[in-house]
């Protein structure tokens, strides 16, 4: 029974990476009278790209089970930084990234909560701040086996010197 339910988690995991390929870049908002999916985060990074989790986002996952957290909630507290961080309130979404990572210090969201910091730092001019965040993003990552893990790895500003 195990080795069954294990198969379907891995062929859920496939199946959602397979649609993250497939998947577009939204401009709508985020629609937050319901729960809010997984799908609808990935595609909130607007013209910036996709958005990726880096870690397990199946509800309901071994690991969202462990955590004792809903991630409907999670997704909700991350889209709510992710708009603001659309609507180019920086400081607001920065605050907000905080307050998610504070919250939900295991989200598969943390990564990408800290990038936008890292970002808002480099705009605002503290680059030091910035190039912290940043390494510490690859350094968490590096050891990840997740094709969001890896995207941060080869992706972060600091990555590409």
């Amino acid at each position: 029974m195990k080795i069954k339910l294990a198969f379907i988690v891995l062929l859920q995991f496939i199946s959602l990476w397979v649609q993250a390929d497939v998947l577009t870049p939204s401009v709508h908002p985020i629609d937050f009278s319901r729960p809010v999916s997984v799908k609808e985060i990935m595609q909130a990074g607007q013209f910036g790209g996709l958005l990726y989790p880096t870690e397990d986002v199946l509800p309901p996952s071994p690991i969202s089970a462990k955590r004792g957290q809903s991630l409907g909630y999670e997704n909700e507290s991350f889209g709510q930084a992710i708009e603001a961080w659309n609507r180019h309130q920086y400081k607001q979404a920065y605050q907000l990234f905080s307050d998610h990572i504070q919250q939900y210090p295991n989200s598969p969201w943390i990564a990408e909560s800290k990038l936008h910091q890292g970002c808002e730092a480099r705009y605002e001019g503290r680059m030091n701040e910035a190039e912290q965040t940043y390494s510490d993003i690859i350094a968490v990552n590096q050891s990840k086996p997740g094709n969001g893990a890896k995207r941060f790895t080869k992706q972060s500003p600091v990555a590409h010197g």
